[in-house]
């Protein structure tokens, strides 16, 4: 009913006004006073309440209104942040499904490599063994020297006597005698006399007369004996040479057989060794014993895994194509890393499986370098791990395998690297495993040179030697990456808000000097801002500004603050972490 329904009309006070009573009232004054109380009675006061009803019901439906209204922007808002949380969930999807794609292109980019390089060993040995049965065949060949049988097969290499004279075969026969110049090669030819002329007897007379076999007695030359020359400058003429000038002239060109070195006498067959020469002439140790532990510089960082530098902080990794340990990543999501007491241990689940280091290729292209692993295979796949140095991501330099299982081995190989830089601009180093497969490593080593330097043996057990300085690596492996890590209920530093329509804070970090601008991403929990009252979500993370000793980082949010308000980076246990890994 509309509220201008309860108007009063002119019918109604026609009807009931004083209006409509006669014009004299000739009722009793109670009576004639109704006459006035009326029309407010019938018609004023039933029409008025009506109307306080009507507005106490709009009164009721407006504060209804109001509370729905409430509840449905309530409800607007939280559908708007949770299409926020959505949008960003979607996007890290992306993220990773791009990751996913880059390391499964990198696993079959590996295989392949790992099957071109397989097919090559296979045709080297092929080729090794039949160049080995040769060798053993023609050594076979060389070794024989018979008198001459007609009846016998020969071969290239045999040798025979034939009529006083001496035959080599140039070519496989039987019953064709040493003169036949197409199977046989003349080695030395029988003499006139088949015993030798009378003066070539007489030399070997006096041969026999010396032979040391047959002299039971020595004497010392005196300085008047003499031996007889032949002096080619004057006509071949026989002369006589006295003792005295032999022992002046040999006096002047060698040492005297009375003189010894490091108490070894000059007339015994001496080989000198490191146990038996001195440092110096003030210092008697062994040169042996100075460097038994001598030790040249790991181009790796973080080689010695008794206690790795792990900033990003975990005891076990299973993810694929991301760093783990500073400076090392598996290439495989199917291989797991563990970090125990003294090593760690790296198990394949997968038919390949590396965990790799990337280093820079500066000062090493065209150099000899020996990559060393201290290791044991704990449990064997479809065939030995192994370690290996490539060029790139397809090209192996050289490898060694892990056979040993009871107790750890050194293996190590030797490679030149190429002299021409490979386009993905660094080599690495891998350790490999195939499908079930496990091996421990304690240390691993690369260095210039043909020799490692890694460990030596004592007894019977390798032994490291030299344990790296924590420090120094930690150093190293920051050039890479640096985390930095907020303790349960801990914020980092105050930041300076700014224009709240950008919703962005920007602060700054103390850095190591990277390798190239870093990027910055969260890891082990979640980061907020936080105002000392309000939380707020961040969207993203981006370094804005880079110099060497101080980094710029943005934080984005998509709620707002006011401008200028402080604010602080807030996690209960997470890692920032400033990244410029290869």
């Amino acid at each position: 009913m509309s509220i201008r329904d309860y108007k009063i009309t002119d019918a109604q006070f026609s009807e009931k006004g004083v209006i409509a009573a006669p014009d004299t009232l000739t009722g009793t004054a109670a009576e004639n006073k109704g006459v006035f109380d009326r029309f407010a009675r019938e018609i004023i006061a039933p029409q008025f309440n009506a109307i306080v009803d009507e507005f106490a019901d709009m009164e009721e439906s407006a504060n209804n209104w109001s509370a729905e209204e409430a509840q449905r922007v309530q409800q607007e808002n939280a559908r708007q942040t949770a299409e926020q949380g959505r949008v960003s969930a979607e996007g890290q999807r992306e993220t990773n499904e791009t990751a996913r794609l880059s390391a499964e292109e990198n696993r079959i980019s590996a295989e392949n490599v790992r099957v071109t390089a397989e097919t090559s060993r296979v045709n080297a040995e092929n080729k090794r063994d039949s160049a080995e049965k040769s060798r053993v065949s023609a050594e076979n060949a060389r070794n024989v020297w018979q008198t001459y049988d007609a009846a016998k097969a020969y071969v290239p290499g045999n040798k025979v006597s034939f009529g006083g004279s001496s035959y080599v075969c140039i070519a496989a026969t039987v019953g064709h005698e040493p003169t036949d110049t197409a199977y046989w090669l003349l080695i030395a030819q029988k003499g006139m006399d088949g015993a030798g002329a009378d003066d070539l007897r007489q030399i070997n007379n006096a041969l026999d007369a010396i032979d040391p076999t047959k002299i039971t007695t020595k004497a010392t030359p005196a300085d008047a004996d003499g031996v007889m020359i032949a002096d080619s400058a004057d006509g071949g003429k026989a002369k006589r040479l006295l003792w005295s000038s032999v022992k002046a002239a040999l006096g002047k060109l060698f040492v005297p057989l009375t003189r010894t070195v490091n108490g070894k006498m000059l007339s015994a067959d001496v080989t000198l060794t490191g146990e038996n020469i001195a440092v110096s002439t003030t210092d008697s140790t062994p040169i042996s014993s100075a460097v038994k532990y001598r030790s040249n510089p790991n181009l790796l960082d973080n080689g010695c895994f008794a206690r790795p530098v792990n900033q990003r902080g975990k005891t076990e990794y299973t993810a694929g194509g991301v760093y783990t340990l500073d400076r090392w990543m598996p290439s495989t999501t199917t291989k797991t890393i563990k970090l125990l007491d003294d090593h760690i241990t790296i198990v394949d689940t997968a038919d390949y499986g590396a965990f790799l280091q990337r280093f820079e290729y500066r000062g090493l292209l065209g150099k000899t370098v020996t990559f060393s692993a201290l290791a044991r295979r704990t449990a064997q796949g479809s065939r030995n791990p192994y370690i290996t140095v490539m060029i790139g991501n397809n090209k192996f330099e050289g490898y060694a395998e892990i056979v040993q299982s009871d107790d750890y081995q050194l293996s190590f190989c030797t490679v030149t690297l190429s002299a021409t830089a490979p386009s993905e601009g660094y080599f690495f180093v891998d350790i490999v495993g195939m499908a079930g497969s496990s091996v421990d490593i304690k240390a691993a080593k690369l260095e210039l040179g043909s020799t490692q330097t890694l460990a030596h043996k004592e007894g019977d057990k390798w032994v490291l030697n030299e344990i790296p300085d924590y420090g120094e690596q930690l150093r190293r492996c920051q050039r890479y990456a640096r985390a930095y890590k907020c303790l349960l209920g801990q914020t980092f530093l105050p930041l300076g808000a700014y224009r709240s329509n950008r919703k962005a804070v920007s602060f700054a970090l103390p850095t190591s000097s990277f390798r190239a601008v870093p990027t910055v991403s969260t890891l082990n929990d979640i980061f907020q801002l936080f105002d000392g009252a309000n939380v707020y979500g961040i969207t993203s993370l981006a370094v804005t500004d880079y110099s060497d000793g101080l980094v710029t980082i943005y934080a984005y949010t998509s709620q707002s603050f006011e401008d200028g308000k402080v604010l602080w980076l807030f996690s209960n246990k997470g890692t920032l972490l400033l990244s410029a890994d290869l």
